[in-house]
């Protein structure tokens, strides 16, 4: 089963800006994907449609069984709650590490955060977990 599938997805943009061409792919449940590119080659586009901050111009975006071309009104809110995003300008408290920014928002849903299976609790995960660096020591922090 899917849990991401774009299908012939293109996006322009008024003025006639093309974002995105005829892009298809399919991620697998367990499958990590990597979304690289140069400046302008619409990796951002791409992640605001499966975030539904924008919306395709052609093709299908499927997240699960849930196709958003479907999703409306209060669903948006509803489908952002299984989509986690830091946007470009992360906007990162920098006394708290990247797993502790990610978890705020959650008490504000009644969702409890969890970290991954392979850490004994959120306040004792291993220095070496990415999500338990501070904002500061991350590539994109350290670089903006």
């Amino acid at each position: 089963m899917s849990v991401l599938r774009f299908d012939n997805v293109s996006k322009q943009y008024p003025g006639g800006h093309v974002a995105l061409a005829d892009v298809s792919f399919e991620v697998k449940a367990g499958e990590m994907l990597f979304v690289t590119g140069h400046s302008g080659a619409g990796k951002s586009t791409l992640l605001k449609l499966i975030h539904l901050s924008e919306r395709p111009s052609r093709g299908a975006v499927l997240f699960g069984e849930r196709n958003l071309m479907k999703v409306r009104g209060r669903r948006v809110a509803l489908h952002r709650r299984d989509v986690g995003v830091v946007f470009q300008d992360h906007r990162l408290l920098t006394d708290r590490s990247v797993y502790e920014n990610n978890a705020m928002p959650r008490p504000a849903t009644s969702i409890r955060p969890c970290p991954p299976r392979s850490w004994p609790c959120s306040h004792r995960c291993p220095s070496a977990a990415p999500a338990c660096w501070s904002p500061a020591t991350t590539s994109a922090w350290s670089s903006a």
